[in-house]
């Protein structure tokens, strides 16, 4: 080893040597060097370094090399001794840094903008490992390391940006909303092609009120990694995000595909935030909620579930149901219920179910049905008198409650009678909406799970309802039934004991006196059962009651009955129901009444076929009729599309061997039906014709209908294929919910046995629309060329993926040569290129094609494709040619 007291320019290369075979002498070596550049700081010895260290710097970005790494290492010892200026005061608040070391700075960022790509990535490398170690910098060293390394964001080599983000991540200024660093990152995390790159932002990127928002962007970017560090970032921000920020970002780790950033949302963040929130559920819940609608309260219930239910795996008992506040009587008293409470109360409930081990928890927060029954009638009776009563928390709470009632046993009859009594209650007396009515109805199944006498009970209350001034309380309806029906079994029981006493003293002790008596007794009991019996609990009917609330009221129950998947055909009380209250509502004069009635009898038409052949001609006629109110027109569009699924087309075709054997009366009727009526081909024409309505939500209500209506193979329609593609490719669809209905409609299409017999024909219509789409359409902002890629992998996809191949293959060949200068031929073409033909027979014929369309095509870059299709079939038939020999011989 080198022994010397002063380095000389002739000791440097033996220095580079010696540093290359172990990191052992690196110290030694750089306070040697660091004390002969101090003692001639203007000599020879600083920039013969530079030079070796540009030699070594010409290794190749991917080659791991541990010479070079040694280089670096002593390179940052060597510029770590210059930190601080010697001669510097103690009181000089000023950043002073060591003269050398800034000489060595500028070295490096010089060599970063080098035209060599080895020379700035290793520079970078080495300004990140030196600029690791300082604490302070000078302004002017500050900008020029900005405006250098700000260069190499823009480098075209990813590794070279990578280096330039943990170069500019220290020097960001979080409090300034202009700050140039955090701008480029952003930029970055919004427009780099390379997933690394992006990753590095989202780590090193300094959160503030703008930059935030990118971050959040980033998870759902299409790299896992990237993703995964955007929730590694927002794990601790919780309580710096919006609330709809926060909604977004749970959705989109709870839901991801990738089982990594699943697991990290539920047992990481989750439980960073919670922790954020003091532990407490309840904050958690709040910090996440929206109500303004019914839609948010949705969204939000089934959000809390799921992050409860991520929660509680990891949760103690204690810790759970500390959170409950409840009384002695072991209720939650009317004003303490809080969206929160009650929404947490419910989830608990049901989480202490699942398993007998907490059925002690469980029995320590909740009372025995009888008693929970009376709680909620008693919350009613609270929230009419309440001076703030808010419709949807009321409904919202009842809805809860009603989920609850549904996880007791009720095979006892006080429990059975108990929630039977207030379910008839709040459907006869409250004003509530079809979703609340339905999960009453569900409580209802399991008291009177014969579905006839289900449906009996229910038409009984709504023509209570329709036709009682006076809506009396069930209990005492009840209690009156039973006495009544006590009062006739004694006195049949007295008639017949008397009856018994008649004949004995008759035939026996032949006492006709006291006989005639008894029989006397008889005809007085026989008189007070006849009129018992034709007695009355109900007043006489009075008027039918027709106004808006009332019919309002009666139809969301009977919607909520229908709704119920037990009710699978029509039987009496149905049918009556529908007769004499739906289709009389259906004409009312009150729109919203006739709302509800066409989504009352679209489910009759759902259950009974019958009703369904003659509904889907009035739903029809709402979708062709062109000033439909768009709420009719999504329910229409919905019917159809579900008739259509259930029973076939057979809905809108004439059976004409039924209409033979049919009578005349029959036939007279169908004719009517028929006379005008629906035509499958108009039917489907109104759906496509839907597809761009001016209302979004008649848009992708019409989008859905027709993917469900292809996955069924109720149509099979080229045109249509080609317009749902277009439409998951344009841009200005921005409904990604629809595009991912969309991208998984597609895939299912490609499982089809039918698949092969329009796939085709929907790529050309596709190519064809976008190609001559005139210029001020939206789709012209389409990426026909990244479109035409995605077509083709779509059909090779199916089973019969090259026999689609080919046929496309030859009808593009048969357009080009019939039609040679149409500038759709350029994508036709490239379409080709694409293709891969199935090695048979058709491979000559195409190549003959070929042959012609070289004659008869004049652009350039139609024929270089057609010429690269050429030159693949052709290598495809040199490798067939052993196979066909073989095959000769044999």
């Amino acid at each position: 080893m080198m022994d010397i007291d002063k380095v000389e320019v002739s000791n440097v290369s033996e220095i580079f040597d010696l540093i290359q075979l172990s990191s052992a002498c690196h110290l030694k070596y750089a306070l040697k060097v660091k004390k002969s550049i101090e003692t001639e700081p203007d000599g020879e010895l600083l920039p013969l370094i530079y030079k070796w260290l540009q030699y070594a710097f010409l290794v190749d970005l991917k080659e791991k090399n541990v010479y070079l790494d040694r280089i670096i290492n002593f390179t940052v010892t060597l510029a770590t001794s210059f930190k601080c200026r010697q001669d510097r005061q103690e009181s000089d608040e000023s950043v002073q840094i060591h003269p050398i070391l800034t000489n060595i700075f500028n070295f490096i960022l010089e060599l970063s903008n080098s035209t060599v790509e080895s020379h700035r990535y290793w520079s970078c490398t080495l300004f990140n490992r030196i600029f690791k170690e300082l604490e302070e910098l000078t302004e002017e060293l500050y900008e020029n390391i900005t405006e250098s390394m700000l260069k190499r964001l823009k480098d075209g080599k990813a590794a070279i940006r990578c280096q330039a983000i943990v170069a500019l991540h220290r020097l960001q200024d979080p409090t300034d909303k202009q700050d140039p660093i955090i701008s480029e990152f952003c930029e970055l995390l919004d427009s780099d092609f390379n997933a690394r790159v992006r990753q590095l932002c989202v780590e090193k990127l300094a959160l503030n009120k703008e930059s935030i928002l990118f971050v959040i962007n980033r998870t759902r970017d299409v790299d896992a990694n990237v993703r995964l560090s955007a929730f590694e970032k927002l794990k601790s921000v919780a309580k710096y995000l919006k609330v709809t920020q926060k909604r977004d970002v749970l959705q989109c780790g709870l839901y991801d595909s990738s089982e990594k950033i699943k697991k990290f949302t539920t047992t990481v963040l989750l439980q960073y935030w919670l922790e954020s929130y003091d532990d407490d559920y309840l904050k958690l819940i709040e910090s996440i909620r929206l109500d303004a609608c019914e839609e948010d309260i949705r969204i939000t219930v089934h959000l809390v579930e799921q992050i409860l239910k991520a929660l509680f795996k990891s949760a103690s008992l204690d810790s759970i149901v500390q959170h409950i506040n409840v009384n002695d009587e072991k209720i939650i008293l009317y004003e303490n219920l809080t969206w929160e409470i009650v929404l947490y109360y419910r989830i608990v409930v049901q989480f202490l179910r699942q398993s007998q081990d907490f059925e002690d928890a469980l029995n320590n927060i909740l009372p025995e049905l009888v008693h929970f029954c009376r709680y909620i009638k008693g919350y009613c009776d609270f929230m009419k008198q309440n001076e703030h009563f808010y419709e949807l928390q009321y409904e919202f709470t009842l809805q809860q409650f009603f989920l609850i009632t549904l996880t007791y046993d009720v095979s006892d009859t006080a429990s059975r009678r108990c929630l039977n009594s207030l379910a008839h209650s709040l459907l006869q007396n409250e004003d509530m909406s079809a979703d609340l009515a339905e999960l009453v109805m569900r409580n209802l199944e399991k008291v009177i799970p014969n579905v006839n006498d289900r449906s009996v009970f229910v038409c009984e209350m709504i023509s209570n309802i329709m036709y009682s001034d006076e809506l009396g309380d069930y209990e005492e309806l009840e209690r009156k039934e039973k006495e009544k029906k006590h009062a006739i079994s004694q006195l049949q029981s007295d008639i017949i004991s008397l009856q018994e006493q008649e004949n004995r003293l008759v035939h026996v002790e032949r006492n006709f006196i006291e006989a005639e008596r008894v029989k006397q007794e008889i005809e007085t009991n026989e008189a007070l059962l006849q009129d018992l019996r034709s007695v009355q609990e109900k007043p006489e009917p009075v008027e039918k009651k027709t106004d808006a609330k009332t019919m309002l009221k009666c139809l969301n129950i009977a919607e909520a009955l229908l709704r119920s998947p037990t009710i699978r055909k029509f039987n009496p009380a149905i049918a009556t129901l529908n007769n004499e209250v739906i289709n009389q509502a259906l004409v009312h004069e009150d729109d919203f009444v006739k709302l509800r009635a066409l989504k009352c009898y679209a489910l009759c038409c759902v259950i009974d076929y019958r009703t369904a052949r003659y509904g889907v001609h009035l739903f029809s006629g709402l979708m062709f009729t062109p000033d439909t109110d768009a709420e009719v027109l999504i329910i229409s569009l919905k019917v159809i599309v579900d008739l259509l699924t259930i029973y076939g087309l057979a809905l809108v075709e004439k059976n004409e061997d039924e209409e033979e054997e049919a009578s005349d009366s029959r036939r007279e009727e169908e004719k009517k039906i028929f006379l005008g009526g629906t035509s499958l081909t108009d039917l489907i024409q109104a759906l496509a014709d839907h597809l761009e309505h001016e209302d979004p939500q008649v848009q992708v209500t019409a989008t859905t209908g027709v993917c469900i209506l292809l996955q069924y193979e109720r149509i099979t329609s080229s045109s249509l294929l080609s317009r749902i593609i277009i439409k998951w490719a344009n841009p200005a669809t921005d409904n990604e919910r629809l595009k991912q209905f969309i991208g998984l409609s597609l895939n299912a299409l490609t499982r089809l046995s039918n698949c092969h017999t329009y796939f085709d024909d929907a790529v050309l219509n596709t190519i064809r629309t976008l190609v001559y789409a005139p210029r001020t359409s939206a789709l012209k902002d389409i990426d026909l060329d990244n479109t035409v890629k995605f077509m083709v992998t779509l059909c090779a996809m199916p089973r019969q993926g090259k026999q689609i191949h080919s046929n496309l293959a030859f009808k593009i060949c048969n357009q080009m040569r019939e039609k040679p200068r149409h500038k759709v031929n350029l994508y036709f073409s490239k379409v080709l290129v694409l293709l891969v033909v199935p090695e048979n027979s058709a491979r000559d014929e195409l190549l003959s094609i070929c042959d012609e369309l070289r004659d008869v095509i004049q652009d350039k870059t139609t024929l270089k494709n057609i010429n690269k299709f050429n030159t693949n079939l052709s290598k495809s038939l040199v490798k067939l040619q052993p196979v066909e020999e073989e095959g000769a011989i044999n």
